[in-house]
């Protein structure tokens, strides 16, 4: 199969230069990039949320979230028609399961300390994830 047209999707907290470094990526990777979109539409439409809920003539809004690893996004979709609209849109570049993880570690790092008196937040085998 040979590919040329694509749309590339990125995260909702790229500014500009990041989004033109991805198309510029895809450019010299061959690809004609017709569109660029952010990734939770792109989850959306991978879903297929326009066509389970084509059904009526209403305007159907849902609320996008990914929580990865290091980052967060967000975005607030109107589907009417099977037509996406992007309402608002945002993101962390700061936030995701690796913040939650660690503080969950931090609570149970303390809670062996209280209940049995050690401290393990500098035993390597014990924090092993």
């Amino acid at each position: 199969m040979n590919v040329k047209n694509s749309v590339l999707a990125v995260p909702v907290h790229f500014n500009n230069a990041q989004t033109q470094a991805t198309k510029d990526a895809g450019v010299i990777a061959g690809l004609i990039v017709v569109q660029i979109i952010n990734e939770p539409v792109a989850a959306s439409i991978g879903y297929g949320l326009e066509k389970k809920y084509k059904s009526d003539d209403d305007v159907k809004n849902f609320l996008v979230f990914h929580l990865g690893g290091v980052t967060s996004d967000m975005t607030i979709l109107a589907i009417h028609d099977g037509y996406y609209k992007v309402l608002a849109s945002t993101g962390d570049e700061y936030l995701g399961g690796d913040v939650f993880y660690h503080k969950i570690m931090k609570y149970y790092i303390n809670l062996i300390k209280i209940n049995h008196g050690k401290d393990i937040s500098k035993d390597n085998r014990a924090l092993i994830s």
